[in-house]
């Protein structure tokens, strides 16, 4: 190579290790791998805690890289170029494979804003990389490349659109080509929307998505403006999982799979409130505000004998309700609760509580085996970590891994004669 190549050689690879760095960067914050199978599948081999295993994977991608341009490049090193090379393959198959991945999901993937420019350095270091060769011989072989690329990536999102497929528990599903998940809106423990650019967030989406991908389909997210009016979806057939606190008036409707987070149910008070613990808000005079037909509506009908409920129709009216006075208190999940009391200066949220809730991924009445398999999915994801890493990725408070099943049953509804407040 002569002077002038090699400098451009080197600013091109630096270049390269800085856009992968920053692709990296990007798969991480999309979760990768809880979304494309071939990286939840080696990351999974690697360790329970997927996350842990891909921030590991990337971290040393690009230490070697580092590595790479530090000593063999810039020093010049023959082993250089056969190192280039292999970069040149690597990156040429990493920008080629998202694009076609986000292709057929039809809607933004982790990492492809970032892949096209991997591909187009990888070409440029390619051509440098010729040693004097002809354009044609450079031709041929970055044509090879892309050839190979194309193959790997058409082979990766084969595979991605046909793991669990086959399986017949799921298999309406996979024939319609979606999984249409009920999201309920307000809660970090369900989703929260962002006004301004659309994005739900939360650890219902995350496992809508995980569950979807598992299958094969394409994930969308039905939403509705609280948890409790999922339910209304039901009797329209709008969607085909939602994931819910279990109750057990909800299960006259829908069968639940095993439980994948625990928590409880508590106040939210103003700091300088008379109510330090549970019993002192069930008194006549104190007003709760509740998000109508949500889980803790449901439960609070069931106990309370003196406060008085006050209903709204979203999470947040529950809350401004509370914060002007309106109400004494607002019921709700823990890990809400404390999400709320954050950003509400002058508030506290109870130490006790006054139910012990599961959370579970609810199906419409008839589909037992589709409960049965997504009990597996979720068996499997408290196993391996994902969950967990669903549940810190979200920031969530006072919720925690629900243990593992011990049958694989779904939850049913109360038998006739037998008290709601005891399947509690």
């Amino acid at each position: 190579m002569t002077r002038v190549i090699v400098t451009r050689f080197r600013l091109t690879f630096a270049a390269l290790i800085l856009v992968q760095a920053a692709h990296s960067v990007e798969e991480y914050m999309g979760r990768l791998w809880d979304s494309f199978p071939p990286a939840r599948l080696l990351t999974g081999l690697i360790s329970p805690d997927r996350e842990w295993s891909f921030v590991t994977l990337n971290v040393l991608l690009i230490a070697f890289g580092l590595w790479c341009l530090l000593w063999p490049v810039r020093r010049e090193w023959p082993s250089a170029v056969y190192l280039g090379w292999a970069w040149v393959i690597v990156e040429a198959i990493n920008g080629i494979v998202h694009p076609l991945w986000t292709l057929r999901e039809g809607g933004y993937t982790p990492g492809v804003a970032t892949a096209p420019l991997l591909l187009v350095l990888a070409v440029c270091l390619g051509y440098q990389l010729r040693k004097g060769a002809a354009v044609k011989q450079v031709a041929r072989i970055l044509a090879l490349i892309l050839a190979l690329g194309i193959s790997v990536g058409a082979t990766e999102t084969g595979t991605a659109h046909a793991e669990q497929s086959g399986d017949p528990r799921v298999a309406d599903l996979v024939r319609t080509g979606k999984l249409r998940v009920g999201i309920g809106l307000g809660s970090p423990s369900g989703a929260m929307k962002n006004q301004a650019t659309g994005e739900l967030r939360g650890l219902a989406v995350d496992l809508g998505r995980a569950l979807a991908t598992r299958i094969g389909v394409e994930f969308v997210a039905v939403e509705y403006p609280r948890p409790g009016a999922i339910l209304e979806g039901v009797r329209t057939n709008a969607w085909d999982v939602a994931f819910l606190v279990v109750d057990p008036e909800r299960a006259r409707e829908v069968d639940f799979a095993a439980p994948h987070t625990q928590s409880d149910f508590t106040y939210l008070v103003p700091a300088d409130s008379p109510i330090r613990k549970v019993a002192d808000a069930d008194q006549s005079g104190i007003r709760i505000a509740v998000p109508r037909g949500d889980a803790v509506d449901l439960s609070l009908m069931r106990v309370l004998k003196k406060a008085e409920l006050v209903r709204t129709d979203t999470i947040s009216a529950a809350v401004e309700l509370v914060r002007t006075g309106g109400a004494h208190a607002r019921a709700g999940p823990r890990q809400a609760l404390l999400a709320e009391s954050g950003k509400l200066p002058g508030f506290r949220v109870l130490e006790d509580g006054f139910a012990v809730i599961s959370s579970a991924a609810g199906v419409p009445k008839g589909h037992r085996e589709r409960v049965a398999y997504i009990s597996e999915f979720i068996e499997e994801a408290k196993a391996s970590g994902s969950i967990k890493s669903m549940i810190e990725h979200a920031g969530l408070r006072g919720i925690q891994v629900a243990p593992a099943a011990k049958a694989e049953r779904p939850i049913a509804a109360p038998t006739p004669g037998e008290s709601s407040s005891s399947r509690q």
